[in-house]
């Protein structure tokens, strides 16, 4: 399962996302700061565990940084709305969440020009893990995980 993002997380991706961040550090010091620490976040998620299996926090919080680094690269394409107040403890398959929504997010910014909202929820009460996607503020896709 490792094999799948690290063919995933391209090159390019850590260089545009690099270069993001060096043309930030004039404008913006500080969205430059907070870029590069998702970026690490997402290198050290791919990189660091060698199980199939990950807390459904540790899924979340990286999907929400790989999301906030896409966000800034593709800005103002892509907005964000990550919910996790009110994690709830269980296993997911690594990078199950992360394959869905990256996936809508390759296909929208490669064929269209809508802008994409992604809302993810924690539903304590049912267990799991909710995500919307919005496509220029309609709803167009929803997924849950438990």
């Amino acid at each position: 399962m490792k094999n799948y993002f690290k063919t995933c997380l391209k090159q390019h991706f850590i260089y545009n996302t690099l270069n993001c961040a060096v043309s930030l550090c004039r404008k913006k010091p500080k969205e430059a700061s907070e870029l590069l620490i998702d970026l690490s976040d997402c290198l050290h998620y791919t990189s660091d565990n060698n199980s199939d299996l990950v807390s459904l926090k540790e899924e979340i919080d990286f999907v929400c940084s790989y999301l906030y680094v896409q966000s800034i690269r593709f800005s103002p394409r892509i907005e964000l709305n990550c919910d996790t107040g009110n994690m709830i403890s269980c296993n997911i398959a690594r990078f199950l969440i992360y394959r869905y929504v990256d996936d809508i997010l390759e296909n929208v910014l490669k064929n269209t020009n809508d802008n994409i909202t992604f809302k993810i929820s924690v539903n304590p009460k049912e267990q799991k893990a909710v995500v919307e996607v919005f496509l220029n503020g309609k709803y167009k896709y929803i997924k849950e995980f438990s």
